[in-house]
């Protein structure tokens, strides 16, 4: 990964990523490489709340009222699915 994940680092969902949501799973199909992705429904959140505009603080402070969570494990976290993301080109930073 090239860039280093900040607190304040905004991302955007990649233009070739196609989703859906069944139950409480969140499947992910990037038509550039023709894999799927299933998150489970922290990871999903994760997903939702990504949009162009949130940095990873409000995501994660979002997250912690969400699910009753330690703000620095929430953020740890965050911060791992983040960056599996970005290595797996889901998401793009800003």
């Amino acid at each position: 990964m090239g860039k280093e994940l900040s607190d304040g680092a905004v991302l955007t969902k990649a233009d070739h990523v196609l989703e859906t949501v069944v139950d409480s799973a969140t499947i992910l199909l990037s038509t550039k490489t023709g894999k799927y992705v299933t998150f489970n429904e922290s990871s999903g959140a994760i997903w939702s709340l990504i949009n162009g505009e949130r940095t990873l603080a409000a995501i994660v402070t979002q997250l912690v009222e969400r699910f009753d969570v330690e703000a620095d494990r929430c953020k740890s976290e965050v911060h791992t699915i983040v960056a599996n993301m970005l290595d797996e080109s889901l998401v793009e930073l800003d």
